[in-house]
C-alpha cells in the first residue's frame, strides 16, 4: 500500500472518531439535559404532590371536625333520635332517646325499636306510620306512648322520615321521639281547672238558689206565726198560740241548723277542724246520741255487734257527723219506717259503724255527686235543706282518718257506713 493511501486511511478513521466523539458528547449533554428536565419536572410533582397532600389533609380535618360537630348535635340534640334500617332495627341513638326509654345505647342498638311501644295499639300504629313515611318519602307525626325500663309510661310525638343515599336510593329511616308527657298533664290540668271553674260556677248558682229559699220560707213562716198571734187574744185562743209558737221556734231551728252548716263548712275550707281522739264507750256514746237527735219519735233501733266497747276517736266530730246522718234519715223517710243502726269494734280496732234508713232512697244517676257541696238528689225538691250536710259528714271523717261509703236504692232506702282504723297512730 502507498503512503499516500495509508494517510488517507489514517485521517479518515481520525476524522470518524472525532465525529463519533463529538455525537457523543451531543447525545450526553442532551441526556444530562434530559435527566435535568425530569429532576425539574420530578421537584415540581414532588411539591404538587406536597400542596395537595397539606390540602387533603387539611380537607380531612376539617371533615372530621363537621362529622365531631354534626355528631356532638346528633347527640346532645333535646329530642330523642332513632336511626332504623329498613326492617325497623335500631342502629344509632342518640342520648335523649337512651334517657327518653331509661335504656343504655349498646342494650337498644340491633333491637326492634317497636318492642319499647306500650301496647299492641301503639306498635300497630307505629307499623301504619313507617309504611306511610316509606311509601310517601314525607315526613309524618303520630302521637304515641313509649314504655321506658322502669315500667312507666310516656306520651310522645313521633316523627318518621326516610334518608336515601346519593343515588336516591334508602339508606335508613330516621325516626325522632319528643316527650309531650308534661303538656298532657299541663293540658289536663287547665282542663279539670275549667271543669272546676264550671262547677263552682254551679255550685254558687245552686247556694244561691237553695240559700234563698231556705232562708225565706222559715223567715215567712216566722213572721206570719207572728202576726198572727197578735190576734189571737183570748183565753181559748192559746192552742192556737202554742200552734204559731211551735213554727217560729222549728223555723227559728231549721234556720241555726242552716247557719251552723255554713259554719262548719267554713272551717274546713279553712283548715281550722282538728281530730282530737280519746277513748270512750262506744254503745253509751251512739245512745247518747241518738237521744240527742231530731228523731221525732221514729222508731230506731240500734244494736251493738262488736267485741270491745272502748274506741280511741273524736267524740266531738263523730257526734256531729252521726247526728248529721242519722236527721236525714228521719228526714227522708216516712214516719213509719224504722231507722236501724249498728256499732261494731273488732279485736284488731277496726271500727264501723252503720245508719240505715227505708225512705226515699237515692236515684242512681245521683250517686257520684252525693257529696259535693250544694248537690241535692232529684227526688228531695219537696223536703227542705241546702245540701252541705254529706259534704261536711264526708269532710270531717276524712279529718278523722277515716272513709264514709254508701248503698241506696230508689224508694228502697239508704244505709251509710263509717268505718276508721284500729291503727291507734293514725288518729294521734
Amino acid at each position: 500500500m502507498k503512503p499516500t493511501e495509508t494517510k488517507k486511511i489514517f485521517f479518515s478513521d481520525l476524522s470518524e472518531k472525532t465525529e463519533k466523539k463529538s455525537i457523543a458528547k451531543e447525545i450526553n449533554k442532551i441526556q444530562k439535559k434530559k435527566l435535568r428536565d425530569l429532576e425539574f419536572e420530578t421537584y415540581v410533582k414532588k411539591i404538587e404532590l406536597v400542596m395537595k397532600n397539606k390540602v387533603l389533609l387539611a380537607t380531612q380535618i376539617k371533615l372530621e371536625k363537621t362529622v365531631e360537630y354534626f355528631s356532638e348535635i346528633f347527640n346532645h340534640a333535646p329530642v330523642g333520635y332513632f336511626i332504623l334500617d329498613n326492617n325497623g332495627i335500631i342502629i344509632n341513638v342518640n342520648i335523649k332517646g337512651c334517657k327518653l326509654l331509661g335504656i343504655d345505647g349498646k342494650q337498644l342498638i340491633g333491637k326492634p325499636f317497636s318492642v319499647f311501644l306500650h301496647g299492641e295499639s301503639c306498635q300497630d300504629d307505629f307499623y301504619r306510620h313507617r309504611n306511610v313515611v316509606m311509601d310517601n318519602n314525607k315526613l309524618n307525626k303520630i302521637e304515641t306512648e313509649i314504655l321506658k325500663k322502669d315500667g312507666s309510661i310516656c306520651s310522645v310525638i313521633l316523627g318518621g322520615n326516610v334518608v336515601n343515599d346519593e343515588n336516591g336510593n334508602f339508606k335508613y329511616h330516621l325516626t325522632t321521639i319528643c316527650d309531650f308527657t308534661k303538656s298532657k298533664e299541663d293540658a289536663k290540668k287547665v282542663e279539670l281547672a275549667l271543669v272546676k271553674e264550671k262547677e263552682l260556677s254551679e255550685m254558687k248558682s245552686r247556694f244561691i238558689s237553695m240559700a234563698s229559699h231556705e232562708f225565706r220560707t222559715p223567715l215567712c213562716t216566722i213572721l206570719m206565726s207572728a202576726s198572727l198571734i197578735d190576734s189571737y187574744d183570748k183565753t181559748e185562743d192559746s192552742l192556737k198560740r202554742k200552734q204559731h209558737t211551735k213554727k217560729i221556734v222549728s223555723s227559728v231551728n231549721g234556720l241555726k241548723e242552716i247557719l251552723s252548716e255554713f259554719l262548719s263548712m267554713s272551717k274546713i275550707e279553712n283548715n281550722l277542724i282538728c281530730n282530737h281522739p280519746e277513748t270512750f264507750n262506744l254503745i253509751k256514746f251512739t245512745e247518747e246520741t241518738i237521744a240527742g237527735s231530731i228523731t221525732e219519735n221514729r222508731i230506731i233501733n240500734y244494736k251493738d255487734l262488736g267485741e270491745c266497747q272502748d274506741v280511741y276517736l273524736d267524740s266531738k266530730l263523730l257526734k256531729v257527723c252521726l247526728t248529721s246522718i242519722i236527721n236525714n234519715a228521719v228526714k227522708f223517710s216516712s214516719n213509719a219506717s224504722k231507722i236501724e243502726i249498728t256499732t261494731k269494734k273488732n279485736t284488731n280496732g277496726n271500727i264501723k259503724i252503720s245508719i240505715k234508713d227505708h225512705g226515699i232512697g237515692i236515684p242512681e244517676e245521683d250517686k257520684a255527686r252525693i257529696f259535693e257541696p250544694f248537690f241535692r238528689a232529684e227526688n228531695t225538691d219537696t223536703i227542705h235543706g241546702i245540701g252541705l250536710g254529706l259534704n261536711i259528714v264526708k269532710k270531717i271523717i276524712e279529718v278523722m282518718g277515716g272513709t264514709i261509703t254508701f248503698e241506696s236504692k230508689i224508694n228502697e232506702g239508704s244505709v251509710f257506713i263509717l268505718n276508721f282504723s284500729g291503727k291507734k297512730k293514725q288518729y294521734e
